[in-house]
């Protein structure tokens, strides 16, 4: 479990799910802050938007997400999307 101040985070209690997800990114309009040979820096004036779909016990559960955070762990990229609209 997290720390504490993880905890006090959390809006909702969270359940642990291994399923396969499937993105797709809404279209964005952004724009260059600067750019590198191994990246480029952008900003938005909205949230990155996501169509989510995912498997939950053979139902296959369609979300609107937008993503609310980004951590890199080691060699992984670990991302936090926030529901919008989620299908029951």
């Amino acid at each position: 479990m997290g720390s504490k101040n993880e905890q006090e985070r959390r809006r909702a209690e969270r359940t642990l799910l291994q399923s396969e997800v499937i993105l797709f990114v809404d279209t964005t309009k952004s724009e260059s802050v600067d750019v590198s040979d191994t990246g480029i820096c952008l900003v938005t004036e909205q949230p990155i938007m996501f169509n989510v779909l995912r498997n939950n016990d053979g139902k296959i559960i369609e979300s609107k997400a937008q993503l609310a955070w980004v951590n890199k762990t080691g060699d992984r990229m670990v991302y936090g999307l926030e529901y919008i609209e989620k299908s029951e």
